[in-house]
C-alpha cells in the first residue's frame, strides 16, 4: 500500500482505496506543509482482513485540523487527533476503516 490522498472539498471527496496487507500513505505535501481546507480519505480493507492496526509516524497539524480513523462496520471512531503529538497504535476491529484528514 502506498500512496497520496484524493483531497478536495469535504462534500465531493471520494477515498483513496487501498488493499494491500501493509504499506504507507501520506497527505501528498511532500516536505511542504499541507494545503488550506484540505480534506482527504483512504478507506483501508486488506483482503480478508479480521482487524487492522495503524501506526501513525509523523503528525503536525493546526489546531482546527485533525485525522480521525472509522471503524466502518461498527462505526466505532478513534480521535480526533490533532497537533503534534502521536497517537498510539491504533487497532480497528474489523477489515475497513476509513481515515479522514479534515
Amino acid at each position: 500500500m502506498g500512496g497520496h490522498a484524493l483531497c478536495g472539498s469535504v462534500q465531493s471527496l471520494r477515498a483513496l482505496e487501498f488493499h494491500d496487507a501493509a504499506g504507507a500513505f501520506n497527505d501528498g505535501s511532500g516536505p511542504d506543509d499541507y494545503h488550506n481546507n484540505s480534506a482527504c480519505r483512504w478507506r483501508i480493507q486488506p483482503a480478508g482482513a479480521t482487524g487492522i492496526t495503524l501506526n501513525f509516524t509523523a503528525l503536525d497539524l493546526v489546531a482546527n485540523d485533525f485525522v480521525m480513523v472509522i471503524d466502518e462496520m461498527s462505526g466505532t471512531q478513534l480521535g480526533p487527533f490533532t497537533g503534534n503529538t502521536l497517537p498510539s497504535w491504533l487497532f480497528v476491529g474489523s477489515g475497513s476503516a476509513l481515515v479522514l484528514f479534515i
